[in-house]
């Protein structure tokens, strides 16, 4: 035993934790004997555990199934018919040691409706019929081999088996547990099996794939479908049920993870209980509790991370004709815009005139200008008064009373403020509107809806001179705001216009415009002022709290030179002093990559078309892809993932910070459009600390680092930095994922987002730091010497923008270059209008056109394995999350040893593991296939435990013919359509369902096959029988899930209802959603979703026969199908009846069923018309047929 070190062995902390007074005295002595070790080493009973799990594994590995198959010749039989396929020897040899002989053939009807179900799920189309009888009368035997060779290859095949297998595997498009989050890629992973199976993949191929499909060195492309079908495979491992939430603050969060995958992996190719040894070693079979955490380890050293699966070089003519369209884009973007400088535009009475009209917008980079130029002069105004045109509104002073507060029972729909105030002699030259916030607002302000927005229509200004009669209209040539909501802008508010200034989506902060006056109105004596503001968009967009000032410019006139000089110098001095701060403040830290070259630092790696075409140089135009603006900005080097697409993906995933040459990092990053940061603690990557880029932000410094304890059995934390295409969390639970001010809808399902992010710098410190702006921008303005004099002086200014834009023309920029190339877009003084030249408007044209044939990215969650460091997973002592024992080294069962190079891998194990099982030295696997496929075929497994062929599973029925059944199997390939061609071109296959009273005696379970099982169809074949019958059947393959109908719906959950019909499309593609899988499948024995289902129950309960009655699904298919038939050309209702046999069943009427039916039709009908054209009366002869036996099994 072990005593968990809580202090010396005889301490009382030690002895009370015992809790055992009777026996704390001889623990004491054992303790202090050594006999028991506070260190963990092994006791006498550890040994003899040891000793005694030895001798169990070697008596248990010598179970049946843990033996590699045994070549055997089928044996002989007498008797022609079954003589010809080696299954029926073994099978008929068996029937006959236990005194039995197989039942006669089936009939070509009955083979027909069979074989179509057992092959694609689907009733035979009623004109096959017909065409396959009359081909069996010539030649029964070719007649049944083209019909399996056709059934073979309908791509409906695919389908069939892929649900089969899917239910093996836990297939799930959701995660369940208490918000049932979506399983990124799930269908991708659907559609992959039903591709895989159409084309005869070999299973080796599939075993690889799923284990360690991101790690062959070759993977499977389908450059048809465009995907790298191997990576799509160990989406297999992200399956069944997940629980959300943080696993380094809620114990057993990844431990529930890795159980499922152990699970899943042990039952669908062992067919091992290996989950069983979680707590203890396994009670009968050859599996111990180290076992299972040996293959824990395998399976949680890689990333659990989402994969781009599209095709290598999918896009890779768009991509190089991108490239080539944006560097002719930036050539004639250089010449118009040296064009332009050369005509003076930086020069000082442009930049001063520019200067006048944007004084608001001289800020970051481009503040010198109005520093240089001075402050606006803000007035002081009297006899202000406020009013609304609507009578629910008050308008109420504050302070000073200049500061307006909007108040009310109601928010009107629409509202109208004028404002009236008085100013003092002098010019006044601008209006100053201040939207501000406060608690009685809606989010705080500063507008009066809920969210806190505005929405200002139109501004108006009047001014009466003082000493004159009448007012007149003051004329706005311009407004700039500090802030416009996207679609919104400010200037919108200076004409009539369906929109107006607009706030939303940027925070509930106070927010200021500036409106320009055409020309500074004059008032020698003072003059009264009328503003009103309009609000007319409805919904309640009116501000809610206010303030109104008017102003007058400095102007250049104004500035005397030595004015000019001084604040120059003061500039200059201020900038040199603060960027030496600012450099000194940086020489701490150690720059892991300033993306002076492309490339990332060792242990970082990345994925996606995104990062791979991402690294751009200082100074490299992002092409604008809709509206008027050529260029949306000017990139600094480094890596964006949407520098020629926002559709690209990419991902960047730094490493585990323990191996960062410092104790903390930084990434210089920012995005938008739901790209984000994803730190997640031992691969639990439903994780709920989600951080979304704000697109409103430029970069900023974020950082990685490992909180500085870990605990419930978390060893690393690791971030990723990723677009939404490659979050396995994205979309996470309602209410989570917000973009700045802005939260994701519950209805969005995250689909085809043009989300980005650019990554700037990464450096790393001991303090975690962020380093600070050193002002580059600055470099060429401010150096030596001073000018001298205010001509000299906006020379300088000149030659510093203008400079920018030569090094644009020779790709040159520097990073200081970039923010002044940002800053003159911004403002207005770079022309950047698509319409700037007829050459530009046909090249951004051209470069759009091309950028949105791109497709958006496709991705599953799947496994990573670069840049990580191999887990040997720590046992958990009784299967207690709390209580940790030693490491277990990464291996595969114990009863395999030997056979494999698992444990000398220096990877995680995977792709030895994975080669192994799909080698013919692994015993299990292909048995085990060969045994879910005849089950498949026959209804019930050789062995018919399928998931466990352990002490507590069946034993099969034909041990020899499941050994031949195996080694054929991988000796053709292992290939699936010839292991079904064999079987179901058995005689075995082909006898019919009549059961002799001999076989019913000896064989009640018909265990020796001596008749075909009646089998009822499966819920999916139901559903698909119901639609594919009606005419409603949609033959499509693949695509995204569809959500089931449902009656009620729970937006919280994203359980959102879709069409009744699901579209007319396969029950396969009906969403199954843990929390609320689709009810009428659920009814007909859809497996638990959460586990591996190696056989699905059959049941017949009351509850199926209301479905069949009053299911709206079923009920509108009876329609549907009613509907149908009175539009054929039938002569006479007993044509009629006999198509619908033909439809529902496959097979002709007697001359009593067409009466009988018929006698029904003419019941149902009102006798209101002609009986042919009755739709209710058809409809309701669709709905008895829908309810029938025979419609609901095959034979």
């Amino acid at each position: 035993m072990k005593l968990r070190t809580m202090g010396p062995p005889d301490s009382p902390a030690c002895l009370r934790a015992v809790g055992y007074g009777a026996v704390i005295a001889g623990l004491t002595a054992m303790a202090l004997l050594g006999e028991v070790s506070a260190e963990g080493g092994k006791s006498s009973p550890d040994r003899e555990a040891a000793e005694k799990w030895k001798e169990q594994l070697r008596e248990r590995s010598r179970w049946w199934s843990l033996q590699a198959p045994k070549p055997v010749a089928p044996p002989a039989v007498t008797g022609g018919a079954w003589n010809n396929e080696p299954v029926d020897r073994f099978l008929l040899a068996t029937m006959r040691e236990g005194g039995l002989e197989p039942a006669a053939p089936a009939g070509p009807e009955v083979l027909l409706r069979r074989l179509s179900f057992v092959l694609t799920g689907l009733p035979p189309q009623p004109g096959r019929v017909a065409d396959f009888v009359d081909a069996w009368e010539r030649d029964p035997e070719l007649a049944c081999r083209d019909l399996v060779d056709e059934l073979l290859d309908s791509p409906h095949f695919g389908e069939r088996f892929a649900r089969h297998w899917m239910d093996v595997v836990r297939y799930t498009d959701t995660y369940g547990y208490e918000w049932d989050i979506a399983a990124k890629g799930s269908w991708e992973y659907r559609d992959y099996l039903i591709r895989a199976f159409n084309r005869d993949v070999g299973f080796d191929q599939l075993i690889r794939e799923q284990i360690a499909g991101d790690l062959l060195p070759e993977p499977r492309i389908d450059r048809e479908a465009g995907v790298n079908e191997s990576m799509i495979g160990p989406m297999f491992y992200h399956l069944g049920e997940r629980r959300h939430g943080n696993s380094g603050m809620f114990n057993g969060i990844h431990q529930e993870m890795i159980d499922s995958q152990v699970d899943a992996f042990s039952k669908a190719f062992l067919a091992m209980t290996v989950a069983c040894a979680r707590c203890h070693d396994h009670k009968l079979d050859a599996i111990s509790q180290r076992d299972y955490y040996a293959l824990a380890g395998i399976f949680m050293t890689p990333r659990w991370t989402t994969r781009v699966i599209d095709a290598p070089g999918k896009h890779e003519a768009q991509i190089a004709e991108l490239r080539g369209l944006r560097e002719e884009i930036r050539r004639e973007l250089a010449r118009i815009w040296l064009e332009k400088a050369g005509r003076g535009a930086f020069r000082a009475e442009a930049l001063l005139r520019w200067v006048a009209e944007n004084r608001i917008n001289a800020e970051s980079v481009l503040h010198p200008l109005a520093k240089l130029l001075g402050e606006n002069e803000w007035l002081q105004v009297d006899h202000f008064v406020a009013e609304a045109s609507a009578a629910e509104t008050t308008l109420a002073f504050e302070g000073a009373g200049r500061t307006v507060l909007a108040s009310g029972e109601t928010v009107p729909e629409k509202d109208t403020y004028t404002v009236r105030f008085s100013t003092p002699p002098g010019d006044v030259g601008l209006l100053r509107l201040e939207a501000l916030t406060h608690p009685s607002l809606g989010g705080g302000g500063p507008g009066r809806t809920e969210h806190g927005n505005f929405v200002l229509s139109r501004i108006r200004v009047e001014v009466r001179p003082k000493g004159e009669r009448g007012s007149r209209s003051v004329p706005l040539r311009a407004a700039t705001a500090d802030y416009e909501q996207p679609n919104y802008p400010v200037s919108a508010a200076l004409v009539d216009s369906p929109s107006g200034w607009g706030v939303g989506l940027g925070g509930n902060v106070a927010r200021t415009a500036q409106f320009l006056f055409a020309e500074p109105v004059s008032l020698p004596e003072g003059g009264e002022w009328t503003v009103t503001l309009d609000f007319g968009l409805g919904g309640g967009h009116s501000l809610g709290r206010f303030r109104l000032t008017p102003g007058r410019e400095s102007t250049a006139d104004s500035i005397g030179e030595q004015t000019l000089l001084t604040r120059w110098r003061e500039l200059a001095g201020e900038w040199r002093m603060t960027r030496a701060d600012r450099l000194a403040r940086n020489t701490d830290l150690t720059i892991l990559t300033d993306f002076s070259e492309p490339g990332f630092p060792e242990g970082w790696v990345t994925e996606g078309a995104g990062i791979q075409e991402g690294y751009v140089r200082d100074g490299t135009p992002l092409i604008a892809l809709e509206g008027g603006r050529a260029v949306a900005r000017i990139l600094e080097r480094g890596y964006h993932t949407n520098a020629l697409s926002s559709k690209l993906p990419g991902a960047v995933r730094a490493p585990d910070p323990k191996s960062l040459p410092r104790s903390k990092a930084r990434v210089k990053i920012g995005g938008g459009e739901w790209a984000g940061r994803n730190a997640v603690p031992q691969n639990a990557f439903l994780n709920e600390g989600l951080v979304f880029f704000d697109p409103s932000k430029p970069p900023e410094w974020m950082p990685i680092d490992t909180p500085a304890e870990l605990s419930n059995g978390v060893t690393r934390v690791l971030t990723d930095f990723v677009t939404a295409s490659l979050h396995p969390n994205f979309p996470p639970r309602t209410g989570v994922a917000r973009m700045g001010a802005v939260v994701l809808p519950n209805d969005d399902d995250g689909f085809d987002k043009r989300s980005w992010f650019s990554l700037v710098g990464i450096v790393a410190d001991d303090a975690g730091k962020a380093p600070v702006d050193t002002l580059d921008a600055f470099v060429s303005l401010y150096r030596d010497p001073e000018p001298e004099s205010a001509e000299e002086l906006w020379s300088r200014v000149e030659g510093w923008l203008v400079g920018t834009v030569e090094r644009f023309a020779k790709g040159e920029n520097t990073a200081g270059d970039v923010e002044v190339l940002n800053a003159l877009l911004a403002a207005g003084l770079l022309p950047n209008s698509t319409e700037a030249t007829p050459g530009l408007s046909t090249l951004v044209g051209r470069y759009r056109e091309i950028e949105s044939t791109i497709d958006f990215p496709r991705s599953v969650n799947g496994m990573d394995e670069r840049g990580v460091e191999p887990i040997d997973y720590r046992l958990n002592v009784r299967g207690d999350v709390y209580d940790e024992g030693p490491r277990v080294p990464r291996d595969f069962l114990e009863v395999f040893a030997g056979h494999h190079d698992v444990r000398e891998s220096e990877g995680s194990g995977r792709l030895e593991l994975a080669l192994y099982l799909a080698s013919r030295d692994n015993p299990q696997t292909a048995r085990v296939f060969v045994n879910r496929v005849w089950q498949w075929i026959f209804g019930t497994g050789i062995v018919d435990t399928p998931n466990d062929f352990g002490k507590l599973g069946g034993r099969p029925s034909h041990p020899e013919l499941l050994d031949w059944l195996a080694i054929r199997f991988m000796e053709e390939g292992w290939s699936t359509k010839t292991l079904v061609r064999r079987l179901v071109l058995s005689d075995a296959f082909r006898q019919s369902g009549t059961v002799s009273r001999v076989g019913m005696e000896r064989d009640p379970d018909n265990r020796l096959l001596h008749h075909y099982p009646t089998r009822r169809l499966e819920a999916e074949e139901i559903r698909d029988s119901l639609l594919a019958v009606s005419g409603r059947l949609d033959p499509l393959l693949h695509g995204r899930s569809i959500r089931p109908f449902r009656v009620a719906q729970d937006d919280k959950k994203r359980l959102f209802s879709g069409p009744l019909d699901g579209n007319g499309r396969r029950s396969i593609y009906l969403e199954m959603s843990i929390m609320q899988p689709p009810g009428f499948l659920v009814g007909f024995n859809l497996p638990e979703l959460k586990s591996p289902t190696g056989r699905r129950d059959v049941t017949n309960v009351p509850a199926q026969a209301l479905i069949l009655l009053n299911d709206p699904f079923v009920n509108a298919m009876a329609e549907y199908w009613g509907k149908a038939l009175v539009e054929d050309e039938k002569t006479g209702p007993e044509e009629r009846v006999r198509s619908m046999f033909l439809s529902a069943y496959g097979r002709e009427p007697s001359g009593e069923e067409v009466a009988r039916w018929c006698e029904a039709v003419r019941m149902f009908s009102r006798g209101e018309g002609d009986l042919m054209r009755d739709v209710p009366a058809w409809t309701e002869i669709a709905h008895a047929f829908f309810n029938t036996k025979e419609f609901l099994y095959y034979r």
